[in-house]
This record gives C-alpha cells, sequence and structure tokens, in this order.
C-alpha cells in the first residue's frame, strides 16, 4: 500500500504512541505503537504497530480505539524503522495507561 508523506519527523517512536496514515483513498488510519524492541526470529529492536479499523476524513480528533477495532498489526525491521515512520506516520500523541481501552 502506498501512503502519503503526511509530516517526517526525527523523533524515534514510543510505546503507547498514537499515528495516523493516510491510504490513497484519502481516509485516515489510526495506530498504536506496541513495542519498539520487539523481536521476529533473528531480528531485534522491530517496532510492533496495530492499525485499527476506524477510517476518518480528518486526522484530528482521534478516534477511540479499541481492542476489538483492530484492522491488524505489522512490525517495521529496525534496519528500514528510522525512514519508514518519518515519512509515512504522522505521530499524534502519546498515550497513557495500559494502552488499550
Amino acid at each position: 500500500m502506498n501512503l502519503a508523506v503526511l509530516k517526517k519527523t526525527r523523533r524515534a517512536p514510543e510505546v503507547g504512541d498514537i499515528f495516523v496514515m493516510q491510504p490513497p483513498d484519502g481516509q485516515f488510519l489510526f495506530g498504536r505503537v506496541i513495542d519498539v524492541a520487539a523481536e521476529i526470529g533473528p531480528m531485534k529492536d522491530c517496532i510492533l504497530i496495530y492499525v485499527y479499523r476506524s477510517r476518518a476524513s480528518e486526522k484530528v480528533p482521534v478516534p477511540e480505539l479499541l481492542r476489538g477495532q483492530l484492522l491488524g498489526y505489522g512490525f517495521i525491521e529496525s534496519m528500514v524503522r528510522e525512514r519508514a515512520v518519518s515519512d509515512a506516520f504522522a505521530i499524534m500523541g502519546i498515550t497513557r495507561g495500559s494502552g488499550f481501552q
């Protein structure tokens, strides 16, 4: 899926960060950073993200992101994570607490 560049950032993602992506259809998708040191076989320091079904025509306000609305998950491998995160995701903020509501 080709994602539009929203806002480049040099800030490293942190657990609990909420981010937004914009696919070609223009409707925003939202996600949350779950882990920044995940291991996938021999790959270490990967970022685990969850992407939710909630879609919106605007980036804000961020819709409620509930466990039952999980669209999918993904990993960003450590060697490509800086470019992938800085180009495709706009980090919206940090949640406090357990991460799920």
